[in-house]
């Protein structure tokens, strides 16, 4: 029939509705097979043929043992063109899979290796112009400020370094200006190379994500630490970030670390990754605590990139009802929640402008941003110390509408909450309650048919200043999710 099935058009409006960043070349899925009994990784393109070939120059990357040592002549005689990031155990290199493999089994050092892969540009899920706030319109506090509690904060940030991992950083916007330092950039010709100042175009923002990721965490006006430093690594090119340029981020901020630095990054992708999971690794163990968005396609975020590696805070979003975000990844790899919808912070497009954006994206550096009042006058805290402190101090039991697995918990910095929240009992809806060191990381199932995925964000409060007509739509879509799938096979018979 020429008629397209009911159940193959609400797919593609879900498709449209909950599209979220993923990993390798458009659509593309990573594919692993054994060398030798190790792990080698490539991009399946959905239709069973391989992204690369034998003999395609490609750009892979090396995992190699955590204790190991990468050899000076680890790449020798082999053809391939090798760029050793020593602090990561991992090895960027160029060469054909032909060539590639050829080191994977000579070499007893190299654990795995991965093709490298493109990261879509960051999409918040919402985004509303809000220009510029004279400072008579300024509440004293925006809606998320409230709901974390940062009237009671007694602390700045003041010293403490937030990396911005993502677009760039807008360094002359008024809610940031004087505390931002553009670092590094990624550039598709030479790879990661550092910024020569401030004014290094290279290096601004073309997007606004970074920025308003920067103003989220420690704008003046509308952040949580309004005194800690942002240092920028512009890792996206275009529409996309290679991961051997994030993982050269990376490294370059395990080499330039200090105590109390943070870590953001609320970037989206899926499919395993052990580079990126080894980096992150070396990271907390170095002491550098480290913030990731978990994702926006109302999916288990297990299966992120970055979400199944402990010592690492990945942060679902909250809307102002303390209901589910719509479109917040779950289940049991969540550490806490905290706001992401409406949230309003720093324009890339005006430097005395403001823009209000919903995403995980925006919820991540607010926990950041929260650290970043505790390091304050605890500097050399590490991660896990971190960790337990935001655990015990969130409020239990307050979310409502959560798939099980998910943590019932909700950024909260104190003293105490609100009358008609608790920090001291509830719990979670399948998942860990209590402070102490993260849980084992495991995958989540389906969300059960019984729970709406509209109820979280059915109420008016979230939908704010956006236009109503088309976020009961999108509602709308999502709700369709709850809908058992033999309602839309049958639907397909029929049409």
């Amino acid at each position: 029939s020429a008629k397209m099935s009911r159940g193959r058009v609400l797919h593609v409006l879900l498709s449209l509705a909950l599209s979220d960043n993923v990993t390798g070349r458009g659509a593309l899925r990573e594919f692993k097979t054994q060398r030798r009994g190790k792990p080698f990784f490539r991009y399946d393109k959905g239709d069973g043929t391989l992204s690369t070939g034998a003999s395609k120059q490609t750009t892979w990357l090396l995992k190699l043992a955590a204790a190991a040592k990468v050899p000076a002549d680890l790449c020798s005689g082999s053809g391939c063109d090798c760029n050793a990031l020593r602090g990561l155990s991992i090895v960027v290199a160029n060469c054909t899979e032909t060539e590639v493999l050829g080191v994977i089994e000579s070499r007893a050092e190299v654990e795995l290796a991965e093709e490298d892969g493109d990261i879509a540009m960051p999409k918040p899920v919402r985004s509303v112009k809000a220009g510029r706030i004279p400072l008579s319109r300024t509440p004293e506090l925006t809606w998320n400020q409230k709901r974390i509690g940062l009237g009671a904060a007694n602390t700045t940030g003041r010293g403490v370094r937030i990396w911005v991992v993502d677009t760039g950083v807008s360094a002359t916007h008024e809610d940031l200006k004087g505390r931002v330092t553009l670092v590094g950039f990624a550039d598709l010709g030479v790879g990661f190379g550092l910024c020569s100042s401030n004014t290094d175009q290279r290096c601004f923002d073309e997007n606004g994500h970074g920025t308003h990721v920067a103003g989220s965490a420690a704008g003046t006006r509308y952040g949580v630490a309004p005194d800690a430093d942002i240092l920028s690594m512009k890792v996206f090119t275009g529409e996309t970030a290679k991961t051997a340029h994030i993982l050269e981020a990376l490294e370059h901020v395990l080499a330039e670390r200090r105590p109390g630095d943070i870590v953001n990054l609320s970037l989206g992708a899926f499919g395993e990754t052990p580079s990126v999971g080894a980096a992150l690794a070396a990271l907390t163990f170095a002491g550098v605590h480290v913030m990731v968005a978990a994702g926006n396609s109302a999916a288990d975020a297990c299966e992120g990139r970055y979400s199944r590696y402990r010592r690492i805070f990945v942060v679902g979003a909250s809307n102002q009802s303390d209901g589910r975000a719509f479109f917040t990844n779950f289940g049991p790899c969540l550490d806490l929640f905290a706001p992401g919808v409406n949230i309003l912070a720093a324009d890339y497009e005006d430097d005395m402008g403001y823009v209000s954006k919903s995403g995980t994206s925006m919820a991540a550096p607010i926990v950041a941003g929260a650290a970043a009042l505790y390091l304050e006058t605890n500097m050399t805290a590490e991660p896990e110390v971190v960790y337990e402190l935001l655990d015990a101090t969130a409020v239990k039991g307050q979310l409502k509408h959560l798939y099980p697995g998910s943590p019932n918990k909700l950024l909260y910095l104190g003293p105490k909450p609100p009358q008609n929240m608790s920090v001291a009992t509830g719990g979670s809806t399948g998942g860990s309650t209590g402070g102490g060191k993260p849980p084992a990381k495991k995958s989540t199932t389906r969300p059960p048919k019984n729970i709406s995925v509209a109820d979280s964000d059915s109420g008016a409060a979230d939908i704010g200043e956006f236009d109503r007509a088309s976020a009961s739509c999108e509602v709308g879509l999502i709700a369709l999710l709850a809908l058992p799938l033999s309602v839309w096979s049958s639907a397909d018979k029929r049409a």
